[in-house]
C-alpha cells in the first residue's frame, strides 16, 4: 500500500513539473504586455527590399494603419533572410492593453486578407508578387479565447487537482479490490479448516468405536479373563459375534448420518453395495445384452460387406460401359477421319482435273489467238481487218515499212485463207469487247471519284489561300 502511495505522489509531482514547464514557456512567449511582435515573410528575394528604405517606410505605414498605431511607434527591429520583423512599442500601458485586446478581437485570417489586399504599387517596387503572414503570440485557451498569466496558472491547478483526484479514485478502487480480494481468501481458508476438523473428528470417533460392544448380551469375554489361571479358555459362540458385528455396523451407520462429512461419494459407496443375487442377476443381463450387441455388430458387418461387393459390381459394370462407349466412339473417329480424307482425296483430283481441262482449254485459246496474229499479220489486233480483194479465197494484208534512207515502203503479201481471216476477226472483237467494257469501268470510276477529288482540290485552294493571306499580313505589319 505504501509502495502504491509513493508511486502515485512521483507521477503528480513529474505532472505537475510538466505542466509548469509548459505555462512558463508560454508566458516567455508571450513577451510583455507593452511589445507585440509580427512575423512577415516574403516570398522571392528579400535583399531588394532589405536595401530599400522607401518600401520598409510604405510597409510600416500600412501595418500602422491597419493595426490603427502612429507609425513613430513602429520600428523594424530586427532582418534575416525571408523575414522582417516589425515591434510595437507603447510607453503608455492602456494604450498597449488596447491595442493587445484590438488583435485579440481581429484573427490572424482578417489580418492576412487586409496585408494580401496591398497592391504591388502601395508595397513599392521591391516586394511585388509576395505574400504577407501574421503570426499571432497571444496565449489561448483550448477554445481560442485569450487567456492572462494568472488564467494559466488556474487552469494548471485545476489540471493538477483533477489529475490528483483521478489517480485518488484509481487508487481507493484498487484498494478496494485487494482488500475484497484478501476477505474471500480468509473465508476460504477458514471454510478448509473447518472441513478439516470435521474430518479429523469424524476419524477419531471411528477409531475409538470398539468392535465388540461390552453391554450387548452374550458378549465374548476378553483374552485376558479367559486365560486367567485355573480358568479354561472359552470359544464365543457365533450368535454373539453376528450380534456384535451388526450393533458395531449400525453404530457407524449412525456416525455416518450424524456427521457432515456425508458427501456425495460416500452416498453412492453405501448404495453400490448389492445382494449376490441381485449381483447374478445384473450379470446375467450385462452378458444377454453383450450377446446382443455382438449379434447386431455381426448383422451390420455382413451388410456392409453385402454393401461393397454390389458397389464393387457396379463400379465394374461402369467401367465395361465406359470402355465400350470409349471404343465406339474411337470407332466412329476413324471411320469419320477415312471418310473425310477420301473426300479430299477425291476433290483434290476433281480440282486437278478441271485444272488441267483449263489449262488445255487456255493453251488451245492461246494457239488460237497466235494462229490469228500470225494469219493476220498485224501487231495491234484492235485494228479491223482488211477484206479480201481480189481473191475471195485469199486475204491480201498491206505492210508499211520505213527504209534505211528514209524512204516509206507499202508491201502487200497475201494473207492467210477465208477461214483463218474470219477466226481472226472473231478474236479481234473479243479484244475490242473486253477493252470498251475496260474504259466504260474506268469512265464510271473517275465519275464516281470526281466530287471527292473536287472537295480535297477546293480545301487545298482554300488552305493555300489562308496561308499567303497570312503571309501578306505578317510582312505588312
Amino acid at each position: 500500500m505504501a509502495g502504491i502511495i509513493v508511486v502515485a505522489l512521483i507521477v503528480a509531482c513529474v505532472v505537475f513539473g510538466w505542466q509548469c514547464r509548459r505555462g512558463l514557456r508560454r508566458i516567455k512567449a508571450a513577451g510583455p504586455p507593452t511589445e507585440r511582435d509580427m512575423d512577415i515573410g516574403f516570398r522571392g528575394e528579400f535583399e531588394a527590399f532589405k536595401n530599400d528604405k522607401a518600401a520598409q517606410k510604405l510597409l510600416v505605414e500600412k501595418v500602422a494603419a491597419i493595426g490603427g498605431i502612429a507609425p513613430h511607434r513602429i520600428r523594424i527591429q530586427k532582418m534575416r533572410a525571408g523575414s522582417i520583423i516589425v515591434t510595437l512599442r507603447m510607453s503608455d500601458p492602456r494604450k498597449a492593453a488596447a491595442i493587445e485586446d484590438g488583435f485579440a478581437v481581429t484573427s490572424a485570417a482578417d489580418f492576412q486578407k487586409h496585408l494580401l489586399a496591398m497592391t504591388p504599387a502601395e508595397l513599392g517596387k521591391a516586394i511585388e508578387q509576395r505574400v504577407l503572414i501574421h503570426r499571432d503570440m497571444t496565449m489561448r485557451d483550448a477554445f481560442g479565447n485569450p487567456i492572462s498569466t494568472t488564467q494559466l496558472l488556474a487552469d494548471i491547478l485545476l489540471n493538477l487537482g483533477n489529475l490528483v483526484g483521478s489517480m485518488g479514485v484509481h487508487i481507493l478502487k484498487a484498494t478496494a479490490r485487494m482488500l475484497v480480494g484478501i476477505v474471500m481468501f480468509s473465508i476460504e481458508c477458514l471454510q478448509f479448516y473447518w472441513v478439516l476438523c470435521r474430518t479429523r473428528s469424524k476419524q477419531t470417533a471411528r477409531a475409538r468405536i470398539k468392535p465388540y460392544v461390552a453391554s450387548a448380551p452374550l458378549a465374548e469375554p476378553s483374552k485376558l479373563d479367559s486365560m486367567r489361571p485355573g480358568l479354561p479358555m472359552k470359544r464365543a459362540s457365533t450368535q454373539s459375534i453376528l450380534s456384535a458385528r451388526s450393533t458395531s455396523s449400525r453404530r457407524e451407520e449412525e456416525l455416518d448420518k450424524q456427521s457432515l462429512w456425508a458427501t456425495a461419494s460416500t452416498k453412492f459407496e453405501h448404495q453400490t453395495v448389492m445382494h449376490k443375487a441381485f449381483q447374478k442377476s445384473a450379470f446375467s443381463i450385462l452378458g444377454v445384452a453383450r450377446e446382443e450387441a455382438r449379434r447386431r455388430e455381426a448383422e451390420e458387418m455382413a451388410r456392409l460387406e453385402a454393401e461393397e461387393q454390389l458397389r464393387y459390381e457396379a463400379e465394374q459394370k461402369e467401367k465395361a460401359a465406359r470402355a465400350a462407349e470409349e471404343e465406339r466412339q474411337r470407332i466412329e473417329a476413324e471411320a469419320k477421319a477415312k471418310a473425310e480424307a477420301e473426300e479430299r482425296a477425291r476433290r483434290e483430283a476433281q480440282e486437278r482435273e478441271d485444272a488441267d481441262t483449263a489449262e488445255v482449254e487456255r493453251l488451245a485459246m492461246l494457239e488460237q489467238k497466235i494462229i490469228a496474229d500470225r494469219m493476220a499479220g498485224r501487231r495491234n489486233m484492235a485494228d479491223p481487218v482488211q477484206g479480201p480483194l481480189r481473191d475471195p479465197e485469199r486475204v491480201v494484208s498491206l505492210e508499211v515499212m520505213t527504209s534505211s534512207k528514209g524512204k516509206v515502203l507499202a508491201i502487200a503479201r497475201p494473207g492467210p485463207r477465208l477461214k483463218e481471216h474470219d477466226a481472226a476477226k472473231k478474236v479481234q472483237a473479243e479484244v475490242r469487247v473486253k477493252n470498251a467494257k475496260a474504259e466504260k469501268k474506268k469512265r464510271e470510276k473517275e465519275k464516281a471519284e470526281k466530287p471527292a477529288k473536287d472537295k480535297r482540290e477546293k480545301d487545298a485552294a482554300t488552305t493555300l489561300q489562308a496561308g499567303a493571306r497570312s503571309k501578306k499580313a505578317k510582312v505588312q505589319k
